[in-house]
């Protein structure tokens, strides 16, 4: 696993690959961070509107130094969804998986090593977003005149950990469900077709219907864990169904690597 985990590090090394983690999740976070401040009022909101739209006055509060971040979850997480899957199917489309099977035969060992070094990839990049985020927000607090004394607080500070904990959290259900349909589907425009299908129109069409969709569907899981908790469900409750939602894709997974031939 080591040795996998490694590898994929080294093949992540790219320029290519460091420039977009190190552009893309920052622009994310730069963009929603300026528009939350740019289009908050002096009205208190609640519920969703409380993260997506906060009002001047709640984004002073310790918390409001990553509140940017934090509402770019969603976004992130179809992006991390993508790459994860793209990473995944492109080594079978290429051929490399065979090779790579054949240098070390202990499959499990081997996708559990890249997905580690993607991981670790994403929690960084993460990072970097956090931080650009936070600068951004200063700025933005200077020109729409929001206190920025609770920020750097105790509790600020520990909500901004926990900002960034909650968004590797949600990001990495996100990848290991990426991992899961790429390994089974192995075809990076079938996988990502499907992934798209569910998550962005599908899972949101049943919601105005039903409920209780924001409690059992992965996306809407996923999405409450990297906002700390919705309306329909607590953070708790969310983390542990998203677990188990992840946990039967990758066994799933994890089987058919096992007994499927490697026809790449």
């Amino acid at each position: 696993m080591t040795r996998a985990m490694l590898a994929e590090l080294i093949k992540l090394r790219r320029r290519s690959v460091v420039i977009a983690a190190a552009a893309v999740l920052p622009l994310l976070a730069i963009i929603a961070t300026t528009t939350l401040f740019a289009a908050a009022g002096t009205k208190p909101s609640s519920g969703l509107d409380a993260v997506f739209g906060p009002s001047l006055g709640q984004l002073g509060r310790a918390g409001g130094l990553t509140r940017g971040f934090t509402a770019t979850a969603s976004v992130v997480g179809l992006l991390v969804l993508v790459v994860f899957i793209a990473s995944t199917t492109s080594e079978w489309a290429h051929g490399t998986i065979r090779v790579v099977f054949t240098r070390d035969p202990r499959r499990l060992r081997v996708i559990a090593g890249k997905a580690a070094a993607l991981l670790i990839v994403t929690a960084a990049a993460l990072l970097l977003a956090l931080i650009v985020s936070a600068i951004t927000a200063y700025v933005m607090a200077s020109i729409r005149h929001v206190p920025t004394g609770t920020w750097l607080s105790g509790s600020g500070l520990q909500r901004a950990g926990g900002d960034w904990m909650r968004a590797v959290l949600s990001a990495s259900c996100y990848g290991l469900l990426g991992i899961a349909l790429g390994t089974l589907i192995r075809s990076t425009t079938v996988a990502v077709t499907i992934a798209f299908a569910w998550f962005f129109p599908l899972e949101h069409i049943i919601q105005n219907g039903w409920s209780g969709a924001g409690r059992w569907f992965p996306g809407l899981l996923f999405g409450a864990v990297a906002t700390d908790g919705t309306v329909e469900t607590g953070f708790a409750r969310a983390l542990l169904v998203a677990a188990v939602v992840v946990a039967v894709f990758v066994a799933v997974a994890a089987v058919d690597l096992r007994r499927r031939d490697i026809s790449a």
